[in-house]
């Protein structure tokens, strides 16, 4: 990633907290993942779309070339109206770094509810610690 790159990310985050703070929109820091080429990780989060329409999308991918979304699974909350459950799988397509946005909106809405951060570092391999 170059410099340019990077400040626009970060003009771009800082637009997004401000905006948070203001209208009080609930944002989450960067979660860090580590994962080896070539295999797959999943991030779970609540979802109601059901009852309220709104649902998680992947807005940005820093580097496709590192880092795709495979798949998106829904899980069927167990009582009506209850919390949902959707699952966001990606695949480490080579060594690198991509930061993921994730956000919890109306899908014909601009505005969202809620946004995530995810720092994706792809490895060759792992070692255990």
């Amino acid at each position: 990633m170059n410099k340019t790159e990077k400040i626009l990310i970060i003009a771009v985050l800082a637009v997004l907290f401000f905006f948070g703070i203001v209208v009080g929109i609930k944002l989450t820091g960067w979660d860090i993942i580590t994962v080896n080429v070539s295999e797959t990780f999943s991030v779970t989060l609540s979802e109601n779309s059901a009852s309220t329409g709104y649902e998680w999308q992947v807005t940005y991918i820093s580097d496709p070339s590192v880092l795709k979304m495979e798949k998106t699974e829904y899980t069927v909350p167990e009582q009506v109206g209850g919390e949902g459950k959707v699952t966001l799988t990606f695949r480490a397509l080579r060594t690198g770094n991509a930061m993921v946005v994730l956000q919890c909106t109306h899908p014909w809405e601009k505005n969202f509810f809620c946004l995530k951060n995810l720092r994706c570092e792809c490895r060759r391999y792992l070692l255990d610690s």
